[in-house]
């Protein structure tokens, strides 16, 4: 029996257009979409059920996926006994890539690992192993530091700025952690490189410069756009009322034009000019000159409390958006950046050290963990500007369709496999509790509750 589907979910099953995420909260029937989905590809184009690479991100998610399509073919089967692409498809659904990404690496790299000179017996290493390993390689290169060390040095800066006298065990935790982050990244080595980069502002005249304080004034005009918006939505709440807009039309229209000269700022510096942004407290026009009815009275006085509310809203948000500016205008905060540099590039430094070590003792004891999986099969998939390998474009012509559930649980590495074997994202189909999308200007986002 076909699964019940609303009418949205039903044309999100029908859709052909390619390069699609669907995005619904937990509970709302994503895997039940992405599985009639298939099964609808299935008979409707008469494709064999292993034409599809379906990606989740657990064993038990995979085999219990497994389990409902096979039932699902079983039950459908019943209903047209005759049907021998159906039937067919019942015996396919046991050889279906249906699987883990990283079980889905793991074949691949076992296949064509050659191509990176790496043992096809390799052995999965577990999270234990890999953190006994992680402690030793750190304390070793840690060790080889100190020997090394020389005073002044940006190594003994960073040493001095995060340990506690003999106690390193911050800037070990801190190393750690570092390290775990970038590998969601595809090249980590390289990411880690762009971060030093970053830290060299020698050319940089105002802090939006940067690729700190940019998002900062970004988000900081975003708000006070949406709090232009609202407060002349209250401006126009009191107008007709004399003790209203005598109140609160003087008070809201300072705001309004403090909030449109922060507006045309466009650069750290002049926004510390505009800040903070006057909020004046409403007036208080006591006596009327015109009666009005105690429902108009009390009609009113309901208005006043949105416009209050309205103006705290606005003044909390704003208020906590200013809070990085308060440290300065771009000669004072660049001084202090400075003095942080040379420390941020000792880390960094010391972060490729470790990664380094770490991934020459896994290749000699014929180890991979999880993210070197991903980063394989990255490496076998894409050339050195990120586009589909030849090999990528063969495995793609295996595929009518790569679907992938849970797709909220994904990284970067991850999303470029996706890519490679599916034809650039043209032929991918993602289904996820999205909050953020951090996808292409190509794909089309559709949403369901």
């Amino acid at each position: 029996m076909p699964f019940p589907l609303t009418e949205e979910q039903q044309k999100i099953v029908n859709d052909r257009g390619g390069e699609l995420l669907v995005s619904a909260a937990a509970g709302s029937g994503k895997t039940r979409v992405l599985v009639e989905r298939l099964l609808d590809r299935v008979a409707k184009e008469g494709t064999d059920i292993d034409r599809y690479l379906v990606i989740t991100y657990t064993k038990a998610a995979a085999a219990e996926l497994r389990g409902r399509i096979a039932q699902e073919l079983s039950d459908r089967l019943a209903q047209n006994p005759d049907d021998r692409h159906l039937r067919r498809q019942t015996t396919l659904v046991y050889r279906a890539q249906i699987s883990t990404i990283h079980a889905f690496c793991a074949a691949l790299l076992r296949e064509n690992g050659h191509l990176l000179d790496l043992d096809p017996d390799f052995r999965l290493c577990d999270e234990g192993e890999c953190q006994v390993l992680m402690g030793q390689v750190l304390d070793e290169v840690l060790d080889k530091r100190y020997e090394d060390l020389e005073e002044g040095s940006p190594f003994a800066l960073l040493v001095d700025t995060l340990s506690a006298g003999r106690d390193d065990s911050q800037l070990a935790q801190i190393t750690v952690d570092i390290f775990a982050r970038v590998q969601s990244h595809p090249d980590p080595a390289r990411w880690l490189e762009e971060q030093k980069e970053l830290w060299r502002l020698e050319t940089v005249s105002d802090l939006a410069q940067t690729p700190w304080g940019a998002p900062l004034l970004e988000d900081i005009q975003r708000q006070a756009r949406a709090c232009r918006d609202r407060l002349r939505y209250a401006l126009g709440l009191c107008r007709g009322d004399e003790l209203l807009e005598a109140n609160y039309i003087p008070s809201i229209s300072e705001t309004l034009d403090g909030l449109e000269d922060f507006l045309r700022e466009t650069t750290w510096d002049g926004a510390c000019t505009r800040l903070p942004i006057p909020f004046p407290a409403a007036g208080r026009k006591r006596k009327r000159t015109v009666l009005i009815s105690p429902m108009e009275e009390l009609e009113n006085a309901g208005t006043a409390e949105r416009m209050k509310a309205i103006r705290t809203r606005c003044k909390k948000a704003l208020d906590k958006a200013a809070e990085p500016f308060a440290a300065g205008n771009t000669a004072v905060q660049m001084e202090d950046l400075a003095l942080s540099a040379p420390v941020v590039e000792a880390l960094m430094d010391l972060v490729l050290d470790v990664q380094s070590a770490f991934s020459k003792e896994k290749a000699r004891r014929g180890l991979l963990d999880f993210s070197d999986l991903e980063h394989c099969a990255v490496k076998l998939l894409t050339d050195g500007a990120g586009n589909p390998s030849q090999l990528a474009q063969f495995l793609g012509t295996r595929y009518d369709e790569v679907l992938v559930d849970e797709y909220q649980d994904t990284n970067q590495v991850q999303n470029a496999i996706f890519d490679a074997i599916s034809d650039g994202g043209r032929r991918l189909f993602l289904v996820g509790d999205v909050s953020s999308p951090s996808t292409g200007s190509g794909w089309r986002i559709l949403l369901f509750f």
